[in-house]
């Protein structure tokens, strides 16, 4: 016979991104043993073990957000924070302000994931400057070649040289190039073709990830809508570096331009537009007295039905 059992735990869209102690992990990307980084009842970190990967709870409505800092997808049944209280998602207008995570909960965050950092997956600094400020292209099975920008060639071969022993790699140079020879690096160069943030790199330590993040902002910061991932890995991380963004969205990029001053200590981030649209979601466990942080945004945990067969 089948039953349903009401327990407390959130709702998240495939492409939202949630911190762990490991990093920062797609819903579908959390392994067991990994523990999701939420707020407890006494407005702390704490640490929730993942035992199962989460379970796909079904096809949905959700609303896309986005506001002066941010970018989240979230269930029509969610509940986030104002400076009123709690409002659910439906309820939400232009202008509303949705509490994200402040400056104590961003260093909390911070400090997890400094620690452990010998049994993570992820990359060096190294290999996230490469991959973030140079352009490449990959030519299997042995080659990444590197664009090398006017008086950067000493600097990046140094920089290659560095890691050629770790990949039993070969170095090359032609004209305004450069050729990195490792079936292995090309492994993990393929990961960041069109500008892609993958797992290794947000596996990595936060240190990694804050280098990848400086670095692309300085060669690129025009990036196509549909690169949604980027964008948003990109505005979490300037909220955790505590800079100024700017957002221009056009009908097919959004340009991200960077202050290089520090914003003030904020806790909520205004709504610029928000739109409905249908999402395959999962379903995640958490204690009935911790609210979870999904793409930055505070969000409430909520009741929902388990069945059980």
């Amino acid at each position: 016979m089948e039953t349903k059992k009401p327990e407390t735990g959130i709702l998240v869209p495939r492409n939202c991104f949630l911190w762990i102690n490991n990093g920062l992990v797609k819903v579908d990307e959390m392994f067991t043993g990994d523990n999701l980084l939420c707020i407890d009842h006494e407005g702390k970190i704490s640490q929730f073990p993942i035992d199962n990967n989460a379970t796909i709870h079904g096809p949905m409505e959700i609303v896309n957000i986005s506001t002066t800092d941010a970018t989240t997808m979230l269930s029509t049944d969610s509940e986030v924070f104002l400076k009123s209280g709690g409002e659910k998602i439906i309820n939400l207008s232009n202008n509303d302000s949705i509490q994200v995570v402040g400056p104590n909960i961003i260093t909390q965050i911070k400090n997890v994931l400094e620690k452990n950092i010998d049994d993570r997956i992820g990359i060096t600094e190294i290999e996230a400057e490469l991959f973030s400020s140079l352009n490449f292209t990959i030519k299997e099975p042995h080659d990444t070649i590197f664009e090398i920008k006017d008086g950067k060639r000493e600097e990046i071969i140094g920089k290659l040289k560095n890691i050629s022993e770790k990949y039993d790699a070969r170095i090359f140079e032609y004209g305004t190039t450069i050729r990195f020879s490792s079936s292995l690096f090309v492994t993990v160069s393929d990961m960041f073709l069109e500008n892609r943030v993958p797992q290794i790199l947000r596996r990595s330590t936060y240190s990694v990830m804050k280098v990848f993040f400086e670095n692309f902002l300085l060669k690129s910061q025009k990036i196509p809508k549909e690169n949604y991932e980027l964008i948003n890995f990109l505005q979490i991380m300037a909220m955790f570096e505590r800079k100024q963004i700017k957002k221009k969205i056009t009908e097919n990029t959004v340009n991200i331009t960077l202050s290089t001053d520090y914003t003030s200590s904020k806790n909520f981030s205004q709504i610029i537009n928000f739109n409905r649209q249908m999402e395959l979601v999962y379903r995640i466990p958490i204690h009935s007295n911790w609210n979870a942080i999904i793409d930055n945004f505070i969000v409430k945990k909520q009741r929902i039905s388990y069945e059980i067969n």
